[in-house]
């Protein structure tokens, strides 16, 4: 899966999900599910401004929100 095709599953509603597992973020998209790569996700937060936190941050550190949404207007 590319970025493209994440932004658009975002952008239809679809909620991008985070967990600590074996201390390393593990993604993935609800239904149908998806596994997505760690080093996709960071390209998409490091050189774009089209996805946010939704706020339900693991220990309260930013970039550990456990759901992650597109941002309006994107």
């Amino acid at each position: 899966m590319n970025t493209a095709q994440i932004i658009a599953r975002l952008r239809n509603g679809d909620k991008l999900h985070m967990q600590l597992s074996d201390g390393k973020r593990v993604w993935w998209f609800e239904g149908p599910h998806q596994n997505i790569p760690e080093k996709v996700i960071t390209a998409i937060i490091a050189a774009d401004d089209a996805i946010m936190e939704t706020g339900d941050s693991l220990f309260g550190l930013i970039g550990n929100s456990q759901t992650w949404e597109v941002k309006d207007g994107s």
